[in-house]
């Protein structure tokens, strides 16, 4: 992963990280004045993507590393069906991109192997 989408996977992670802001079923949600306000887990880093003006490809990049945390977790769904999922909540949501960034941009190790 490059400087730039390990960039908007952080982004992400903090958008993503607020309890309130985390919504299912809707990518990102504009607030009444204007700024987005809320955020499903692809909504989070499309909109990261968007605010570091990184190509589309560059979201795709993180969509997959945020896929393949899912994998590794024992989820066979992508990450709208996981995020959207009524038994996966907001902690699921958060952990799985925390592990994302601790796996893509501190090269965790015991991540790598599977332990």
């Amino acid at each position: 992963m490059n400087k730039l989408a390990k960039d908007v996977l952080l982004r992400a992670t903090q958008l993503i990280a607020d309890k309130t802001r985390w919504i299912r079923y809707t990518g990102f949600r504009r607030g009444p004045s204007g700024p987005t306000h809320f955020y499903c887990a692809l909504g989070a880093i499309e909109l990261a993507r968007m605010e570091l003006g990184a190509h589309a490809h560059t979201g795709n990049v993180v969509v997959d590393a945020l896929r393949q945390t899912l994998r590794r977790k024992g989820h066979n769904r992508g990450v709208a069906a996981y995020n959207d999922d009524d038994s996966t909540t907001h902690k699921d949501v958060k952990e799985a991109f925390c592990e994302t960034v601790k796996r893509e941009c501190c090269g965790d190790t015991e991540l790598e192997k599977g332990a």
